[in-house]
């Protein structure tokens, strides 16, 4: 199957075309604004075309009990391309994380040692960055909606935002001090 790597540049791009057949096709899109210099774009995009395909994966989570991931599946990744992935999870963080994938034919694994990570001190700040991580998926994928769904989606945004005391394009937050006034004891 041939993969799509689209381009959109300036600000009249067509962000949802662009965005759906490169996601169709398991390319990447990407966007250039007027102040972007170019060639750092098509040169990602090139390493990406060059480079192979990391295919069908499959995480095992262990023992972890994971509430929600971002992004929620892994449908392909790009070799020499840094690739992230958040859990919620619930209880300890604990055993190993196996990724399974294949790499032009051949099996790909990679284990992951969850006991070497000390997350206790740093779980807020984790929070934080997997919801913001979480909103702005959804909002890349608002672009490509239209009608009921993107109004969930839109919902979602706000409902995470609220949650993590995080603002978004949905949401803004007003900080509203009462202070007594020393003279007249208002």
């Amino acid at each position: 199957k041939d993969r799509i790597f689209t381009f959109g540049v300036g600000d009249f791009a067509n962000n949802y075309f662009l965005n759906k057949l490169a996601h169709e096709s398991l390319g990447k899109a990407e966007f250039i604004d007027k102040n972007e210099r170019i060639e750092d774009v098509v040169l990602r995009q090139f390493t990406r075309i060059q480079n192979p395909q990391v295919k069908d994966i499959n995480i095992n989570w262990g023992k972890l009990k994971v509430n929600s991931t971002y992004p929620r599946t892994i449908e392909y990744m790009y070799d020499r391309e840094i690739f992230s992935i958040f859990a919620s999870v619930t209880g300890d963080v604990e055993g190993k994380v196996v990724l399974n994938g294949y790499v032009n034919g051949e099996q790909y694994v990679k284990e992951i040692d969850m006991d070497n990570f000390s997350t206790e001190e740093n779980a807020s700040l984790l929070r934080k960055v997997w919801a913001r991580k979480r909103i702005k998926s959804i909002e890349t994928g608002m672009k490509m909606e239209r009608g009921e769904k993107r109004e969930s989606m839109r919902r979602k945004v706000i409902e995470i935002s609220k949650d993590n005391g995080l603002i978004s394009p949905e949401t803004t937050f007003i900080l509203m001090e009462v202070r007594e006034e020393p003279v007249l004891g208002i």
